[in-house]
């Protein structure tokens, strides 16, 4: 037992000999940099190292920030054992440059209980380049034009110079009052300037000062590090503030236009017409693209191109299509609109004159681009009653006698190949019809007298002549027919066309106007804007101008029989 104890005391004292190096010896933090004198300007690259590792602790720069701006900070660790000696160490390399000239103190730093000694480092001004010498670096700003008109077009360049290679983010200008659109962002190309080869990063946009006055656009800031000569220079270079005198607008350019201020190089008003102009009729959908171009403006600075209905005919317009392109002075932009023009009565259509007044920033007057009146001579609508095609379109009759010319040959051609040998066969089926249409014959008779006697017992509430004309007209026009799932059996093209024929023929009504029913026409306006505007279409509209026609009444003037005369009529009585 006493051995066991001493052995445990001897162990302890060697213990604690072993520990007596580390306990004296202090943890340490140092600050160094490779060059204390720098100019205004330069990177300086500042190494920090401690003796120890640190244990997950960051070490805190706020410090520095009062008097340098930190580019970048980097750090290692490195665990050393070398013959029976180890080592460890935590190192950041941080990268930054002076804010002002001066002698500028590092102060102490510290962590996990390691502080560091103050270091001093001073910053002179930078050389300044000789006359003719642009230096390392530049940055410019200019403006196309230093006079414009409200709105107009200006365009502003930015341009970066350099030498060596550069890094870095700029600061991008602020226009104030104006719109603006990038029509370049970063475009490198080379220039030799002084015998130099100079790199040049541009930026372009173009400005449209919406207020009248003294623009000024303050110089963009270029911040970064260039590497030049085999030295690394951080840069903060600010370009050259920009005044825009803006005029207002054209007094009187008001009182010549019915459209807003349009300050333009170049605008061009034009229609293109889809659709024949020959052989017009009531009912037609023609179809016109208006087509507004423009040179020197935004798309969102476009006017709306607008139509109104006129004396015989209704105009649906699609949504507007804008859209903008570069172009080498500036913008070009474009709004284009599509309208279906539906003739109302027949006679001589005349569309009016569409015209934009704009003011022309070459010539510096006030011009106006126009699309001339057009007269269509407009045809009376289709009142035949001939067969539909499956788009609701009368058939023509050249059409119809060949189709009759095609059948008759077809079935010639099928009675050549009927075999003489089966003539006996259809004497016995003839034979047998012939008793079958003698049997009908008897019932039928038997049948019309019972109709006949009820007939007779009729009242004359059981039938008005408005319910009679109003059976006869859905009947008649046979638009309101429906399928097995009860839907109607015509597309909304078909009972569009089939309503306008079945109209004029029947009721010498050649235009939905001319309908003394103000509802009936809202239901069918509502179906003529989905059919040449695009609009959706109610489920119910159809069925509406079903219901709505059963619920006309027969026209003033109108003849009305009675039932007695009807039926009378229908029997022969």
């Amino acid at each position: 037992m006493q051995k066991r104890l001493k052995s445990f005391h001897k162990g302890l004292l060697f213990a604690f000999l072993l520990a007596i190096p580390v306990l004296s010896w202090a943890q340490t933090l140092t600050v160094q940099t490779a060059r204390q004198t720098v100019e205004l300007g330069d990177v300086i690259s500042l190494v920090i190292q401690t003796d120890f590792q640190t244990s997950g602790k960051q070490l805190d720069l706020t410090v520095l920030e009062d008097q340098f701006d930190v580019l970048g900070k980097q750090q290692s660790n490195n665990l050393e054992f070398i013959n029976g000696n180890f080592s460890s160490r935590t190192r950041w390399q941080i990268q930054m440059v002076a804010k002002h000239v001066g002698e500028l103190v590092i102060p102490p730093l510290q962590i996990e209980g390691a502080k560091s000694q103050s270091l001093t480092i001073t910053v002179v001004p930078a050389k300044k380049a000789s006359k003719g010498d642009l230096g390392p670096y530049f940055l410019e700003s200019s403006l196309s034009k230093q006079n414009v008109m409200v709105q107009e077009e200006v365009i502003y360049t930015l341009r970066l110079y350099f030498l060596g290679s550069v890094s870095g983010n700029i600061r991008p200008p602020q226009f104030g009052q104006a719109l603006s659109e990038p029509l370049k962002v970063q475009s490198v190309y080379g220039k030799e300037l002084n015998g130099k080869n100079y790199t040049v990063y541009e930026w372009v946009y173009a400005l449209y000062p919406q207020k009248s006055g003294q623009l000024d656009i303050p110089g963009a800031q270029f911040s970064g590090l260039i590497q030049y000569q085999g030295r690394q220079k951080g840069v903060s270079e600010i370009a050259d503030t920009q005044t825009l005198t803006v005029l207002p607008e054209v007094a009187q350019f008001k009182s010549q236009s019915k459209n807003p201020w349009l300050p333009a190089s170049d605008l061009q008003l034009k229609e293109q017409w889809i659709s024949s102009l020959d052989k017009v009729r009531v009912g037609d959908s023609l179809t016109r693209t208006l087509t507004l171009q423009v040179v020197g403006l935004k798309a969102s600075q476009l006017p709306v191109l607008t139509t109104e209905n006129g004396k015989g005919y209704k105009i649906y317009a699609d949504q507007p299509v804008t859209n903008q392109t570069i172009v080498k002075s500036g913008l070009q932009s474009q709004i284009q609109v599509k309208q279906a023009i539906i003739p109302t009565q027949e006679g001589l259509l005349t569309l009016p004159e569409q015209s934009i007044t704009w003011w022309n920033t070459t010539t510096q007057k006030i011009e106006m681009s126009s699309v001339p009146a057009r007269s269509i001579t407009v045809l009376p609508a289709l009142v035949s009653q001939g067969p539909l095609n499956n788009n609701g379109q009368v058939l023509n009759p050249d059409v119809l006698k060949n189709q009759h010319a095609k059948t008759a040959s077809a079935s010639q051609q099928i009675n050549a190949m009927v075999s003489r040998e089966t003539t006996s066969i259809w004497q016995i089926i003839s034979l047998l019809m012939t008793l079958v249409w003698v049997a009908t014959l008897l019932l039928w008779r038997r049948k019309h007298k019972q109709m006949q006697s009820k007939i007779s017992a009729l009242t004359p509430q059981e039938s008005t002549p408005a319910d009679s004309q109003q059976v006869r007209l859905a009947t008649e026009m046979g638009l309101c027919q429906t399928d097995e799932q009860g839907g109607l059996k015509l597309s909304p093209q078909q009972f569009y066309n089939k309503l306008r024929l079945q109209l004029a023929d029947t009721h010498n009504i050649h235009h939905f106007d001319a309908l003394e029913h103000s509802d009936l026409q809202t239901e069918i306006a509502h179906l003529e804007a989905h059919l040449f505007n695009q609009e959706l279409l109610n489920p119910d509209t159809l069925s509406n101008i079903c219901r709505l026609l059963n619920s006309w009444s027969t026209k003033p003037g109108q003849a009305q029989s009675t039932p007695d005369s009807k039926l009378s009529s229908l029997y022969g009585r």
